[in-house]
């Protein structure tokens, strides 16, 4: 029983980390923190090493990266981005449904939060209020990507 506890206060503590972690995140801009927690839940962890290939051209592309920590570079039609902590990234193709035009590589070690399509749209449509303010999220950075000419 006590180690349930422990347990129970090590998740919620990990959850609560990660609620904090989103909301600085620009995609969850105006989540409520209940929804927030929902979406912590969503998330699956994955470290990438130093020079490792997170994805590359003509892969399926079922996942929208959020960096927790380190940095990752995006390499496609002759341009380079690098994204840091609290940016994303795989948006446009995860939204149209395609595969990657670009490659995804890390800079460092760092730490990715993956949201899986399937995961997003199942909750979209239990919390339609929230599905659609992160859907107003995304097209404004798409907005603001296709005004700058960026990848």
């Amino acid at each position: 029983m006590l180690k349930n506890l422990f347990s129970f206060i090590f998740i919620d503590r990990d959850l609560k980390d990660d609620v904090k972690f989103l909301k600085t995140v620009p995609l969850f801009a105006g989540v409520a923190d209940r929804a927030l927690s929902k979406i912590a839940l969503l998330i699956f962890k994955k470290t990438a090493l130093e020079g490792e290939i997170v994805f590359s051209p003509r892969q399926e592309a079922q996942v929208i990266y959020i960096v927790k920590s380190g940095s990752v570079q995006l390499v496609g039609d002759g341009k380079e981005k690098t994204i840091k902590a609290g940016g994303y990234f795989g948006e446009i193709a995860f939204i149209k449904d395609s595969k990657h035009n670009i490659s995804a590589k890390a800079l460092e070690n760092s730490e990715l939060y993956l949201i899986y399509r399937i995961k997003f749209e199942d909750f979209a449509e239990s919390d339609g209020k929230t599905g659609f303010k992160i859907m107003k999220n995304f097209l404004n950075s798409l907005g603001a990507k296709f005004n700058n000419l960026e990848i």
